[in-house]
């Protein structure tokens, strides 16, 4: 099944907002980055963003396509999910072990 893009954008615009939680979190945290550490980053960004036009370009299978779109969604969200649950344990808020499972009970899990 292919991804619509209603779901392809709903997707990227919660990515996005979880974006924009951590860089407001972050100069609030005591997780820092060195410069190396910003331009492995800088450099693998620029890879993914290429690596979609460049795909487009040769491939034409949509199957194979849309694919890869899944495949950059999951890696960006699980690249902002990494430094937000970071960023959450370090907190070291004492209620989010039952906030977490409040959440998890309204939401049926």
């Amino acid at each position: 099944m292919l991804i619509t893009f209603g779901a392809r954008r709903l997707s990227l615009s919660m990515i996005g907002c979880v974006l924009v939680v951590d860089l407001i979190w972050l100069p609030f945290s005591a997780l820092s980055f060195s410069a190396v550490d910003l331009a492995v980053i800088t450099v693998i960004a620029a890879a993914y963003l290429l690596a979609g036009p460049i795909q487009s370009r040769y491939e034409f299978s949509p199957v194979t396509k849309n694919l890869a779109v899944e495949l950059y969604i999951l890696v960006l969200f699980g690249a902002v999910g990494f430094v937000f649950s970071y960023l959450v344990i370090e907190s070291g808020w004492t209620i989010r072990d039952e906030l977490f499972v409040a959440i998890d009970n309204a939401l049926g899990f």
